[in-house]
């Protein structure tokens, strides 16, 4: 994770204090979002990744994000970064973090992105790389999982990473 999209996510998680926190796509490298501020006094946080040798056993397990081994309505901080262009049914993943995000739950998605004015990040085969999603796709992937309170979509560095946000 570039620097750059570290800080915006420190920022619009700002000084939220969540109790329970997600990583869908989380590592057990340092930078993980897991190791943000305000995240690591969590009372419970987690992360989640497919690949055995991204997790830790402890903060990082195996779990498939198609079916997160929660019970819904439990976090009330979800994160996701670059994973979900790697994912070819990626709605899959969106339902469950919906299914997980308790009310009042701020959701933070970070994804590579396109636009008229900049570059396309190139394919990184992580198994697959499938899509890339525009700051529009962002929103309107957000509204389909949020009940509409506050959405934002950003665009940053070049090429463009598209992050979006929302309260549930």
């Amino acid at each position: 994770m570039t620097p750059q999209v570290r800080n915006e996510f420190i920022q619009i998680i700002g000084s939220r204090k969540a109790r329970r926190v997600l990583e869908v796509g989380a590592t057990s490298l340092p930078d993980t979002l897991l190791s943000i501020p305000n995240v690591v006094s969590a009372e419970f946080r987690v992360g989640i990744n497919m690949d055995e040798s991204q997790c830790d056993g402890k903060v990082v397990v195996k779990a498939n994000a198609h079916d997160l081994p929660f019970k819904s309505n439990f976090f009330d901080l979800i994160l996701c970064n670059s994973l979900l262009e790697h994912d070819f049914e990626f709605w899959l993943t969106i339902k469950e973090i919906k299914r997980v995000a308790d009310k009042n739950a701020l959701i933070v998605i970070g994804v590579p992105g396109f636009s008229n004015k900049n570059l396309v990040l190139p394919v990184h085969n992580f198994p697959g790389d499938f899509y890339r999603f525009s700051a529009q796709a962002m929103k309107k992937i957000l509204e389909g999982m949020i009940e509409v309170h506050r959405i934002e979509v950003k665009e940053i560095m070049n090429p463009p990473r598209v992050i979006g946000w929302g309260i549930k």
